[in-house]
């Protein structure tokens, strides 16, 4: 796990090694092994620059940039390709001689082998990097298919740039960048800024599964090239379902998750896991420990609020095992200590509060290990989140009233809950959220208001932001889908844009800012299309998701032990918020040099806050989302 750095400056006439020492060195928590630059030799204005956490190959022979043997292709790499070592047979037997162990001198091979995308195709794993071809004078990018790893870039007046994170392009000379109101919109609406877009107007993130070309110092940009689709394997799945029984599939899953945890144990440096007690981690380490041979390594975060705390559970798990089990306790007074950090951390405003818990196991597990396992990525491709099937039985439930009712209906159950509101004091939070939900119309409209942090009913009438299937041009696709299968459609939806924009951006932000590297096996893209594949009773059953994990890890872990309601990895936001956060929050909200000209209307958010402690909580995540973003705009 890296982080990478690249510019093709216009004109030439730019220092390129100076840019990159200044990107590189706002990155150095990516790496902070080793780092490289290195300049084209033929003065056209390119450079790459790299920061090495060294996982595999510890050897310089894995120092990077690096150049191909025939010195045709120059990569700047992050991430891991899980199956390398079978790339370098297949390699090897063409008769290709390595003199390295490392997973980027396979990919260099491979692109003289079978050309960048044709490699890329054949590559398992996460990753993220841009490689120069000498002869045809041509800057390729990529992305991992499920967007693991992060990879921003820019064409500007004076040229090209890319990095892992915003802050490096932000160093390099000669290139400024403005917030632009619709991403601050987008925002407010999901906690998070979805792919394509940045927070930064000119910005863009490279969209998983995608490639893009770039020739003549960004004068030509290509559009992102698919050579993976979320969409396209899902509706795989469903044409072809797999054809064996239930229990045929679990044996299945089992076969097909030891592989792959196999594969992702592979390190030159000692390795761990997460384990919050609940399915999607504790099958992970369940196989992680059938594989090894010393008690693998665990790590867990408790609170002292009951209705968050997992940490027993997890315990329980780590015991039954035999795991070498290391938990942490955290407080109010320990979110304190991180929150100020979490603009630097994330570099864009970012609002999903299991942030905090999320950093404090990662700095936990970093204290022993330098590579851990998590379980993200098993509710979007087994349907393990309870909104899944709240949004299919309202969808089939709103389809019963007629159109012409619902919408008049829903209306009117808004306007009431704002009434009641008047005359309580309290915001009527879930009847405000069941109105807008029957005013939308289809599956797309429902389902968003699933996902937002800022309901449709408040949301600033100046930031007219459609839903996130809209941005990406997929609602005509998704809406057919769902005709049929609506929790397909959600969690195709959430597989494209929650998952790598809000999930991904959390796991890798907060793991690289300790220097720790994260895996996720349920994200190996054969797994996903194992899961698209299956029947929807093979991961639905008696109202719960996940049926077939669930089997799976009854095999290594009791029932009784991890059969309990989804917790999720959140934090008691809405009391550390009246309680230790007050403070900063209040000082935060009612600053007089929050900005005016982003479509924020901050005195809305400041009158919940001075409307008492039960309207705050009610309205948490509205206000979280305001913080963090007020909170980020005084670090620009």
């Amino acid at each position: 796990m890296c982080g990478i750095t690249g510019v093709w400056f216009r004109g030439g006439e730019k220092d390129v090694s100076s840019a990159l020492r200044l990107m590189n060195q706002v990155i150095i928590h990516r790496g902070p092994d080793a780092g490289g630059i290195w300049v084209s030799p033929e003065q056209t204005g390119l450079g790459f620059g790299h920061r090495r956490l060294s996982i595999l190959d510890l050897s310089p022979e894995g120092a990077q940039p690096k150049a191909s043997q025939s010195g045709n292709f120059v990569i700047t790499f992050n991430g891991e390709i899980y199956n390398f070592k079978e790339l370098r047979s297949d390699l090897e037997s063409r008769g290709v001689r390595f003199r390295g162990h490392s997973d980027t001198e396979v990919l260099l091979a491979g692109f003289e082998a079978w050309g960048i995308q044709k490699t890329v195709e054949r590559a398992v794993g996460m990753f993220a990097f841009g490689v120069w071809d000498v002869q045809k004078r041509t800057l390729t990018l990529a992305r991992d298919r499920i967007g693991e790893k992060p990879l921003y870039y820019a064409n500007t007046p004076d040229g090209f740039v890319f990095g892992s994170e915003l802050r490096s392009l932000k160093q390099c000379p000669g290139f400024s960048f403005s917030v632009s109101p619709e991403s601050v919109g987008w925002y407010l609406r999901y906690g998070y800024v979805p792919a394509p877009l940045s927070i930064y107007q000119g910005v863009k993130k490279l969209l998983p599964g995608t490639i893009i070309e770039i020739r003549d110092a960004g004068h030509f940009v290509s559009e992102p090239i698919p050579y993976w689709s979320a969409i396209d394997a899902c509706l795989r799945g469903a044409q072809l379902p797999y054809p064996g029984s239930f229990q045929d599939g679990v044996k299945e899953l089992d076969k097909l998750l030891t592989s792959v945890i196999e594969n992702q144990m592979l390190s030159d440096v000692p390795l761990g896991a997460f384990l919050s007690g609940g399915i999607d981690s504790s099958i992970v380490v369940a196989l992680m420990q059938k594989i090894s041979r010393q008690p693998v390594r665990t790590f867990s975060i408790g609170f002292d609020e009951q209705g968050y705390n997992e940490a027993p559970y997890a315990k329980a798990v780590a015991h039954h095992l035999g795991t070498n089990h290391t938990e942490l306790y955290i407080k109010g007074s320990d979110a304190l200590a991180v929150v100020p950090m979490l603009s630097r951390t994330f570099d864009e405003p970012f609002s999903d509060s299991s942030q905090i818990p999320t950093y404090l196991v990662s700095k936990l597990a970093k204290s022993q290990v330098t590579v851990a396992l998590s379980g993200d990525g098993g509710d979007e491709s087994f349907a393990g989140y309870t909104r899944y099937h709240v949004a299919d039985r309202l969808i089939r439930s709103f389809a019963r009233v007629p159109k012409p009712i619902a919408s008049p209906l829903g209306g009117f159950i808004e306007r009431k809950s704002r009434i009641l509101a008047a005359l309580s004091g309290q915001r009527q939070s879930k009847w405000l959220k069941l109105g807008a939900t029957l005013k939308a119309s289809g599956w797309e409209k429902i389902y968003d208001e699933m996902l937002v942090t800022w309901p449709s009913s408040r949301f600033p009438s100046s930031l007219n932001i459609p839903t996130v299937c809209e941005l990406r041009g997929i609602q005509t696709t998704l809406n057919k889908i769902a005709v049929e299968n609506p929790i397909l459609a959600s969690q195709i939806l959430d597989l494209q844009t929650y998952l790598p924009d809000d999930i991904m951006v959390k796991v890798d932000r907060s793991a690289m800012a300790v220097s720790l590297e994260s895996r996720a096996p349920f994200l190996d893209h054969r797994v996903v299309e194992f899961g698209a594949s299956l029947p929807i009773e093979m991961k639905v059953r008696n109202g719960q998701g996940k049926a077939i994990v669930r089997e799976l890890l009854y095999q290594y872990v009791p029932r009784t032990m991890v059969d309990r309601p989804k917790m999720g990895f959140g934090i008691p936001i809405g009391d550390w918020l009246k309680g230790p956060l007050r403070t900063w929050c209040g000082d935060l909200l009612n600053s007089k040099d929050l900005r005016n000209d982003i479509g924020v209307d901050w005195s809305d958010i400041r009158s919940i806050w001075a409307s008492g402690d039960e309207n705050v909580i009610v309205n948490q995540y509205r206000i979280w989302n305001a913080v963090i973003l007020a909170d980020w705009l005084n670090h620009q």
